[in-house]
């Protein structure tokens, strides 16, 4: 933040440890310095740095860094995704028997039951399915190709923004669980399923009462 504040001192910034300066500005960085806390107080190597750039609301830069395995995932508004500066795209899986996601949830007691709810119902309808306890990099993994889909209830905004803008720009489809466009201006928690062009349906036909 303070490398960016230097840079952009006009802009407005929020990360959910600093919370949010207001200047006025068309510009919002939202920064989150490290997704998967849990992982890395217990040592489990898959934590990202994710930083996202809006303007008027809308995103126009993504940025994931996996520092542990040096992959910088990026994407602009309109330009495409990249890892490391190659172009990245999802599967083409296209069959349930052969999908493999990845899981995420929020924290609430009633997250954690309408994610049981979830699992169960993946885990009996697809080939397999992971919990690694990072949005980001799950929705940057599903961007370039190693899931078909990643599915996210009730995930915070600041979690998911940057990576919700990578998985688009690679080609992913973007939706809330009841099928409504992703917004990149959204507050809050919401429900988001990233997944390839043949997968997205089968798999909101699965969740869309959860």
């Amino acid at each position: 933040m303070e490398i960016l504040k230097r840079s952009f001192p006009e802009h407005n910034f929020f990360s959910e440890e600093a919370g949010q300066t207001q200047n006025q500005s068309e510009y919002l960085w939202i920064i989150d310095p490290l997704d998967g806390t849990t992982n890395f107080i217990h040592g489990f190597p898959h934590v990202g740095i994710s930083i996202a750039l809006l303007k008027n609301k809308q995103p126009i830069l993504g940025v994931i860094l996996d520092p542990l395995h040096n992959e910088l995932f990026t994407a602009e508004t309109g330009q495409g995704a990249y890892l490391n500066g190659i172009k990245i795209s999802p599967s083409t899986t296209d069959s349930l028997e052969k999908t493999v996601t990845i899981m995420t949830r929020g924290a609430t007691t009633e997250s954690i039951k309408r994610h049981a709810d979830l699992y169960q119902t993946i885990i009996t309808n697809t080939h397999s399915t992971r919990i690694t306890g990072s949005v980001a990099l799950g929705l940057a993994y599903l961007a370039c190709g190693r899931f078909d889909a990643s599915i996210n209830n009730d995930c915070k905004f600041y979690d998911c923004v940057a990576g919700n803008l990578i998985s688009h720009e690679a080609g992913a489809i973007l939706t809330t669980f009841r099928n409504q466009p992703w917004k990149g201006d959204s507050q809050g928690s919401t429900d988001i399923l990233a997944a390839n062009k043949h997968m997205h349906n089968q798999i909101l036909n699965l969740i869309k009462e959860k």
